[in-house]
């Protein structure tokens, strides 16, 4: 067998493994964790089972040399031993090459940057206009502050999505989180109105499958579209920074902002952190408690507490 033939093979091998690694878990963290070993083998440049201690110390220096952050490199670095020490449950490897090297500290997390009162006005503000994308943003990044929607989840809502909630006027959301795990998010009449009147706009006759927020379409569009101009994650996140940076916020803001605004708002207003919790879709109160600014009664009173800025 040449050594072409052979690196392939190699290559494939290790594949398979890292396949086997990431096999079970939710489809973005398969990304990000067969992403990072896959990076550290490239970087060793040899197979996983000629992988000695000394490699992964020389990655976590040449990614300090990059200037990551302390947080990245130790999440690297936890992700790369969980592989390897994968390999020997698989009997694999007799021992993990890895257990000699220390992980890297991870930081303390800092408090969160959630927006302001006035942070909140000064962004919604710059959603003016009467457009259709102008519609949809306003009712979306809404939607968000006042339920606490990941940016994955408010992509991957559609019109069959929508229900009657026990309360007058109030509307419900059947939403997919993290992990595949479904939740019920509750929107109020004030937040429910504005997505009416951006729905009421749309061009096209809407259907059960519809996405509850589309992307507009041009005569020369600037990138493909997905077939029923569901709207992608980047594309979200792009337009959230657009008018944060219009709004002249600190670029530390995103999308994740508003779920942090949520949360802070509706401790602050009263609800319990287990109500929050239920809220966000939080497996438990320990990454609630991360959101808020201090711990401090069912699920509505999480929504009903948050009051977002009023437009106009």
């Amino acid at each position: 067998m040449s050594a072409v033939l052979r690196i392939l093979e190699r290559t494939r091998d290790d594949d398979t493994l890292v396949m086997n690694f990431v096999l079970g878990r939710p489809a973005g963290t398969q990304r990000v964790y067969a992403g990072e070993v896959r990076s550290f083998l490239l970087w060793a440049n040899k197979p996983c089972h000629n992988i000695a201690s000394n490699d992964l110390r020389g990655y976590i220096e040449a990614c300090r040399r990059n200037d990551l952050k302390a947080a990245t490199i130790h999440k690297k670095a936890v992700i790369i031993k969980a592989f390897f020490s994968f390999l020997v449950r698989e009997r694999e490897l007799a021992k993990s090459p890895l257990d000699p090297v220390e992980t890297p500290p991870c930081p303390s997390p800092a408090a969160p940057r959630g927006l302001t009162p006035d942070d909140a006005k000064h962004f919604f503000s710059e959603i003016k206009g009467h457009s259709m994308a102008t519609l949809r943003d306003r009712a979306m990044f809404l939607l968000m502050a006042a339920s606490g929607l990941r940016i994955s989840e408010v992509c991957g809502l559609s019109i069959q999505d929508v229900g009657e909630a026990d309360e007058k006027d109030w509307k419900s959301l059947r939403v997919l989180g993290k992990g595949q795990k479904e939740r019920v998010v509750h929107v109020s009449p004030d937040i429910w109105s504005v997505v009416l009147s951006y729905l009421q706009r749309r061009p096209v006759e809407l259907t059960d499958e519809s996405p509850m927020f589309a992307g507009v379409s041009r005569a020369k569009p600037i990138k493909s579209m997905a077939h029923d101009h569901r709207l992608s994650v980047s594309s979200v996140y792009a337009r959230f920074k657009r008018f944060a940076r219009k709004a002249g916020l600190s670029a530390d803001f995103s999308p994740h902002s508003l779920r942090h605004w949520f949360a802070c708002e509706a401790d602050a207003s009263g609800a319990s952190v287990e109500a929050i919790r239920l809220a966000l879709g939080h497996a438990g109160l320990g990454t609630t408690q991360k959101y808020l600014n201090r711990v401090r009664r069912g699920i509505n009173e999480a929504f009903a507490k948050v009051k977002v800025p009023k437009l106009g």
